[in-house]
């Protein structure tokens, strides 16, 4: 019963710390748009902070101190101020609909709760980070762990919300990967229009919430994180589309939103290249900015690269990217072989996660009706596409054994980048039919 208590006191304190810096009054005048949700504003203030606790991870700071002391004021303040913030929720639907989300939040907490244990990669890849920041270990000594190289943010904010609670059980830190999977569902769920009936839109939701869950990825691993990301990446550039605005702090989310993607996994880098070419295309403002965002995004991940290559002694992937064996695609017959396998995987992935089919579906029909096919989210669906064919043709593992224990992991992250488009095209359908 103990364990219940501090679990409901574990999700309160997401709810009230996520709920700052930014506000909805800041954000609807910095972003021109008077539909900003409670949910969006927890994806914003997240990536702040995990952009916060990122550069905490590499000094020595008791954290625990500091979480408590902005909680108590955080509380206090909302209590305040509550007239404020029920404003958040304009009428009785969003406040029924706040009630689903904390049912949610707090369902999915308890089946990590009556099952807490930990999937293969979650111990041998990211635990052990997560145990040395909570035995209040440093960034330094990282590297005498295994796979040192692996990034390190995810553990570092797991280790966080696994040391705040006064149980301090393994399973609270993880709580916060179901947190930024859940903010990520119904903040592109609360995008569907208000004319839409209430129960239509609490059956949407609950349809993604069952399509895109896996109780497996939170079991230790990082993948709700990369998909949270990708999701902020494309909310902010909707966003910016919508509404015209001109604001840099739309450019500054979407710089931390894709750049926080280096330290969550190896992919990461790969991902910032895919998300900076996004932007190069399709942020539709000054070339200056475009060129600023570009050369910021190389130097920082030229320091990072070299940040990690001093504390960890070189920068690595788990085997180099060029190697004398990609020679052996020169021959046709293993080429096309090799794409058939990966293709196969690939397919099967989707059918893992049907959210996929729903993607392609949604590709399929926009193509068919506008006729236009440079949009970024068919750029992105090609570039991601052929990001996973390269990375398996690269790889001098035996991609019959390498290709079932990740490949469907790979294709789940880019589906976050999606959900909006998904969300948006389903909203105009629903209201042309009504």
């Amino acid at each position: 019963m103990i364990e219940i208590l501090y679990l409901f006191l574990q999700i309160f304190s997401f709810l009230i710390f996520f709920l700052f810096p930014l506000n909805k009054n800041f954000l609807e005048k910095y972003f021109n748009d008077n539909n900003i949700s409670i949910y969006d504003i927890y994806i914003f203030n997240f990536i702040i902070y995990s952009f916060i606790f990122l550069l905490t991870s590499f000094i020595k700071i008791q954290i625990n101190i500091i979480f408590y002391t902005l909680i108590i004021i955080k509380t206090l303040f909302v209590i305040y101020n509550r007239e404020k913030y029920f404003k958040y929720f304009n009428n009785n639907n969003d406040k029924k609909y706040f009630i689903f989300f904390i049912f949610c939040l707090l369902g999915i907490s308890l089946q990590i709760a009556s099952d807490p244990k930990l999937g293969w990669d979650g111990i041998a890849h990211w635990y052990y980070k997560a145990s040395n920041y909570f035995q209040n270990g440093t960034y330094q000594e990282l590297k005498d762990l295994p796979l040192a190289y692996y990034p390190h943010l995810g553990p570092y904010i797991w280790n966080i919300f696994w040391s705040i609670n006064p149980l301090r059980l393994e399973y609270y830190g993880r709580i916060f990967y179901i947190f930024i999977f859940t903010i990520t569902i119904f903040s592109a769920s609360e995008k569907l229009s208000k004319k839409i009936t209430f129960n239509t839109r609490l059956f949407i939701t609950f349809i993604l919430l069952v399509l895109i869950f896996d109780s497996f990825l939170i079991s230790g691993y990082q993948e709700y994180f990369l998909f949270y990301l990708f999701y902020s990446f494309s909310l902010i550039f909707n966003f910016k589309d919508e509404t015209k605005s001109k604001s840099l702090l739309i450019v500054f989310l979407l710089f931390l939103s894709s750049y926080l993607m280096f330290w969550v996994k190896q992919e990461g880098l790969f991902y910032i290249v895919i998300l900076t070419i996004i932007f190069s295309f399709f942020y539709h403002k000054r070339n200056i900015i475009k060129l600023s965002y570009i050369m910021l995004m190389v130097a920082i991940v030229f320091i990072s690269i070299k940040l990690k290559s001093y504390y960890h002694g070189n920068f690595s992937f788990n085997e180099p990217i060029l190697n004398s064996e990609l020679l052996k695609y020169l021959d046709y017959k293993i080429f096309f072989n090799t794409f058939y396998l990966i293709s196969l995987e690939i397919i099967k992935a989707i059918i893992k996660y049907p959210i996929w089919m729903i993607i392609i579906l949604f590709l399929t029909l926009r193509l068919i009706e506008k006729k236009k096919f440079f949009n970024k989210e068919n750029i992105f669906f090609i570039i991601y596409i052929g990001l996973i064919y390269c990375i398996y043709f690269q790889t001098t593992m035996n991609i019959k054994e390498l290709m079932p224990l990740t490949l469907d992991r790979v294709i789940f992250h880019g589906s976050g980048f999606f959900l909006i488009f998904i969300v948006k095209y389903l909203n105009d359908k629903l209201l042309k039919n009504n």
